[in-house]
């Protein structure tokens, strides 16, 4: 269902949402900006909400809009960005406010309108079980200008998702000392296929591998690295199951050796 669906992903700012109003089958008539869609793509509905950030950005919006488009996500969204780019929208260099050490690709893609002077977008995409379809959730933040993240300033590399799948619910933090990044990954893969996919861009990232355990909901290893400043760290890669509907949890953490 279009509510289902509407609180599955929720991007960083949700904390300062207000009252939603619903909108199946439709687009708000009063959009700042025409969004640029993608052939064969099907309107499943929107969702307003104000923003309560306090100060300068309380009186606008964020409008998200939820379509199904044929294809794998990977495909969908270089439509959805040479749609965007054809129609003067410019794709933010900007990392992920959820992790902020690194850890796991985000799985959206940002897009700025007038040169930074916004508004801008924000695009999720993720697989659909049945039909070969992809579920696209578009957020335009109708807001003056647009936010830009730094690049992450820690030791854990940035790890791709499973082709066909896209990570959600990342979060991360840490220290001098102790990183850590977590993400949710929905896969046909096994806890042991996913240990050794995210085990083998350690690897191509300069991670030493040490030891490997599983058991029925949980596999893990454990690694060894060096920094840029020849500082000596050690890592851990755990994947776990969270229940049905091949949802899995990825944590990757790292500690200096002191």
């Amino acid at each position: 269902t279009l509510l289902r669906r509407l609180l599955t992903l929720e991007t960083p700012s949700a904390s300062f949402l207000g009252e939603p109003e619903i909108l199946p089958g439709e687009l708000p008539s009063d959009l700042s900006v025409d969004i640029p869609t993608v052939e064969g793509a099907k309107l499943v509905g929107s969702m307003v909400r104000p923003l309560t950030y306090p100060g300068e950005y309380e009186y606008y919006r964020r409008v998200e809009v939820i379509l199904d488009v044929s294809g794998q996500p990977e495909e969908v969204l270089t439509l959805y960005s040479e749609a965007l780019t054809e129609a003067g929208w410019s794709q933010a260099e900007s990392s992920s406010p959820d992790s902020p050490y690194g850890g796991f690709e985000p799985e959206w893609v940002m897009f700025c309108h007038h040169e930074r002077e916004g508004p801008f977008l924000m695009i999720r995409v993720s697989p659909i079980q049945e039909g070969g379809q992809t579920d696209v959730h578009l957020y335009l933040f109708e807001i003056p200008g647009c936010p830009l993240w730094p690049e992450p300033e820690g030791v854990l590399p940035l790890l791709e998702a499973p082709e066909g799948a896209a990570h959600d619910g990342m979060s991360g933090h840490g220290t001098e000392v102790y990183q850590l990044a977590s993400a949710m990954v929905q896969t046909e893969l096994s806890l042991e296929e996913l240990q050794e996919h995210y085990g083998m861009q350690l690897l191509e990232a300069g991670w030493n591998f040490e030891e490997q355990g599983d058991d029925s909901a949980v596999s893990w290893s454990t690694w060894s690295f060096m920094d840029d400043w020849n500082n000596g760290w050690a890592g851990l890669l755990i994947v776990r199951e969270l229940g049905d509907g091949h949802w899995l949890m990825v944590h990757l953490e790292a500690n200096l050796k002191l």
